[in-house]
């Protein structure tokens, strides 16, 4: 459930963004051009054109895969298509958080055209938040199978 709310303030501000919104942006600030000007993909640079983040993509296919191992009724999915992406996903959202901070804090983010203060609190809180989760997660699964491929190679041998 933690997972799930640390990701809301984020996709909200995006998806305000999206919609045509300015608020905690510099003046002329175009997340495009940065992502362009970086030289992130061009997939990436088109999506965010379109009014979709890539990061809240991820958000959301975090929150779905947190979704499914949350409450009794869990869907049964096979293993690896969760421990892959929680993994995956814990290794790269919880160092891009703490990067994140690293960078607003060393750089002045606020000089440099970057986002604002509070936009950079919140992001970081989203990325270490939900990448925890992921952790917790893959963790959670990990334990729940390790015992079953313990019991099936002692029956194989």
């Amino acid at each position: 459930m933690a997972g799930l709310i640390s990701v809301l303030p984020y996709i909200s501000i995006k998806t305000y963004w999206a919609l045509g919104g300015r608020a905690g942006l510099p003046s002329g600030f175009d997340m495009a051009l940065e992502f362009e000007k970086n030289g992130a993909p061009e997939v990436v640079v088109w999506m965010e054109r379109h009014g979709i983040d890539f990061t809240v993509v991820l958000a959301l296919v975090g929150v779905g895969l947190l979704a499914m191992q949350s409450g009794p009724r869990s869907p049964r999915v096979p293993p690896l298509l969760l421990l892959i992406p929680a993994w995956t996903g814990a290794m790269f959202f919880v160092p891009y958080g703490l990067l994140t901070a690293a960078a607003a804090a060393s750089s002045g983010a606020g000089e440099q055209g970057q986002l604002t203060g509070w936009l950079t609190v919140a992001a970081v809180l989203t990325f270490c938040g939900l990448g925890t989760c992921f952790g917790l997660c893959a963790l959670r699964v990990h334990r729940t199978v390790a015992p079953e491929d313990r019991s099936r190679r002692r029956e194989l041998s």
